[in-house]
């Protein structure tokens, strides 16, 4: 059984012959959300797919009883790997600035917009992502456990993003209204004033980008190249020499990881 569902995912033909078919009914639900609930309705949706749109969530022992299991809201829903890459002025961060923007372009290209449309929402998509950089902590920051430590009431966490459905989300995820960790209380401040201010058909279209970036390595070669070449570009990694061969061992990884993390 575990060798049929291995050759399933490395069924190139297959997964060439079904396009983006598998996500339609989910993109389907984000071109008619014509309102803020149904952007956060669907912001819901992603992350109960654990995709990380806006912010991120899990459970983690707390940093003061390890035995003690806190729900703990953290950074999230960015393409670029920090920061810096969003704010700095360095000439390789402004490069990957743009190749990012060209890709968010060729990726809703990719999912049906047309060139026109995508062209116009890449660089919204990134300004958006830009405003929630901006009160992100940098990588060496957040990974200080005294940066990250803010316990907060289920009251005080309506306070931080009052805009944010929070009752709806922990109902829906079936998460206890007890305190928990919100690592970056400014990420959520600002991700309430984006909520209000931003436009709702930027909000589809980044979330679009997000249900598409997540779904790349296990799409057509088209998407998996575009997604393995952005890191490639960014990172200095792997060249683009060896990426389709290592398309071909590396797509049943997330096909496998969503199967055991649906049986667990």
């Amino acid at each position: 059984m575990a060798g049929d569902y291995y050759a399933s995912c490395i069924d190139e033909s297959a997964v060439e012959a079904a396009g983006i078919a598998p996500l339609a009914p989910l993109m389907a639900e984000i071109d008619h959300a014509p309102t803020l609930a149904d952007v956060e309705r669907n912001i819901r949706r992603l992350q109960d797919l654990a995709i990380p749109v806006a912010f991120g969530s899990s459970s983690t022992p707390g940093y003061h009883d390890p035995l003690h299991i806190v729900e703990a809201l953290v950074a999230g829903g960015l393409g670029l790997p920090d920061r810096d890459y969003y704010l700095s002025n360095e000439p390789r961060f402004a490069q990957a600035r743009e190749k990012y923007q060209a890709h968010v372009a060729a990726v809703l290209t990719l999912g049906g917009m047309s060139d026109a449309q995508a062209r116009a929402a890449a660089p919204d998509i990134v300004s958006l992502e830009k405003r929630l950089a901006e009160a992100s902590l940098d990588s060496a920051t957040a990974a200080d456990p005294a940066a990250t430590d803010h316990m907060v009431t289920f009251a005080q966490l309506k306070k931080l993003a009052p805009h944010f459905d929070w009752e709806a989300y922990f109902d829906e995820a079936k998460l206890p209204k007890v305190p928990l960790n919100v690592a970056e209380p400014k990420l959520l401040q600002q991700l309430d004033k984006a909520l209000v201010e931003t436009p709702v058909a930027t909000w589809n279209a980044y979330l679009k980008l997000q249900l598409l970036e997540s779904a790349s390595p296990s799409l057509s070669k088209r998407f998996a190249l575009e997604s393995f070449n952005l890191k490639t570009d960014i990172s200095a990694r792997p060249s683009k020499a060896r990426g389709e061969r290592r398309l071909a061992w590396s797509r049943p990884t997330p096909c496998l990881a969503m199967h055991l993390r649906s049986n667990t």
